[in-house]
């Protein structure tokens, strides 16, 4: 014997139809997004990785650059006239930062004078 459906079951087969075809719809929609996202994140995790790798590199050289200004600040402050423009008094008249240091070229044997002076306002 073969069921008989009335109008009312079918009505409310067809329905459930279209909205399981809508959900299934939906979820292919939402699928391909999340496929998608996945891609991009594959595409963002490889960016990241290049830019921590570029990242690490300068870093080193900043690491070597810092080191050799280190290096040149280090000798600078060895030197006998580091810091004499900010840091020289004069025990006579009390002036700050004028000082001068006797230079002498080794070619020639000219002898001058290096450093600095106040304007003399006249």
């Amino acid at each position: 014997m073969t069921p008989v459906l009335d109008n009312e079951t079918l009505e409310i087969m067809r329905q459930t139809m279209i909205a399981l075809t809508e959900q299934t719809a939906k979820l292919e929609t939402h699928l391909h997004q999340v496929e998608q996202k996945q891609n991009t994140t594959a595409e963002f995790g490889a960016a990241i990785m290049q830019l921590e790798e570029k990242l690490e590199t300068m870093t080193r050289h900043f690491r070597e650059i810092d080191g050799r200004v280190t290096t040149v600040l280090r000798k600078l402050r060895d030197t006998p006239s580091y810091g004499v423009r900010s840091d020289f008094t004069c025990e006579s008249c009390g002036s700050q930062g004028f000082a001068a240091i006797p230079l002498k070229c080794t070619n020639c044997g000219k002898e001058g004078w290096w450093g600095w002076w106040p304007d003399h306002k006249e």
